[in-house]
């Protein structure tokens, strides 16, 4: 089972969001995949991670109606926010916002999209 995060209409993966040169405490909105190589019978989960071990929760949240409601994503993929079953080549769109906060010196930090499959 293969289940990747890629820029909309493309297989490019996508596995970090660098923050380097966004603005703290404005929000930047990504479109995203996630696209189904093979059939993904359990759930699809999207958590979050930092490269420098820093605690990014509340930075990261996913919309996957279009940016009508706003699900926060946690740092890590067992507790993830879930994306539900794919079936083969399926693509489902998501949004996912970042927005650091005040206060927040970011420099050359990234934050890590780590998609999982569980139930």
């Amino acid at each position: 089972m293969s289940v990747h995060l890629v820029h909309p209409g493309t297989i490019i993966p996508i596995r970090r969001l660098p923050l380097s040169w966004m603005l703290v405490n404005v929000a930047v909105i990504t479109d995203l995949e996630v696209w189904a190589e093979d059939e993904a019978q359990t759930e699809c989960r999207l958590g979050c991670s930092s490269a420098t071990g820093r605690d990014v929760t509340g930075w990261l949240t996913v919309s996957d109606d279009g940016g009508n409601n706003w699900h926060a994503v946690p740092m890590d993929v067992e507790s993830g926010y879930q994306l539900g079953p794919l079936t083969a080549d399926q693509r489902k769109a998501i949004k996912v916002k970042v927005l650091i906060p005040l206060a927040t010196e970011i420099r050359e930090e990234s934050i890590g999209l780590d998609l999982g499959l569980g139930t």
